[in-house]
């Protein structure tokens, strides 16, 4: 993979770019659910317990990403978290659109 876009609607942007960094952790905590990791039971008890066993995407590892902010007057609600659950479906997508395959399950990479 070697772009990712983003978008979001916020009240207030201001000149920091916490937003879009915030956007860009989404990206990356997202593809790591979606490209390698999986939350696996054993008997009830999640068995991932920590980052030495719940690989999160390195920054050497994150594709370009592009963020656009357009400023809205609604409530504010968040801007990091909303960016990671339409992740999943996007990438199944474009990997649908470039080899005609849908993945149906997490992560995409145990697939094949």
């Amino acid at each position: 993979m070697r772009q990712v876009g983003g978008a979001a609607r916020m009240m207030f942007l201001g000149s920091g770019g916490g937003g879009e960094r915030s956007r860009i952790g989404a990206i990356g905590f997202g593809l790591s659910a979606v490209l390698r990791n999986q939350v696996t039971l054993n008997k009830g008890v999640v068995e991932q317990r920590n980052f030495d066993d719940y690989e999160p995407t390195r920054m050497r590892e994150m594709p370009r990403v592009e963020v656009h902010l357009v400023r809205s007057e609604d409530r504010f609600s968040g801007i990091g978290e909303p960016g990671v659950p339409p992740l999943a479906p996007a990438v199944g997508n474009a990997i649908l659109a470039a080899q005609g395959k849908r993945l149906r399950g997490l992560p995409f990479g145990s697939l094949g």
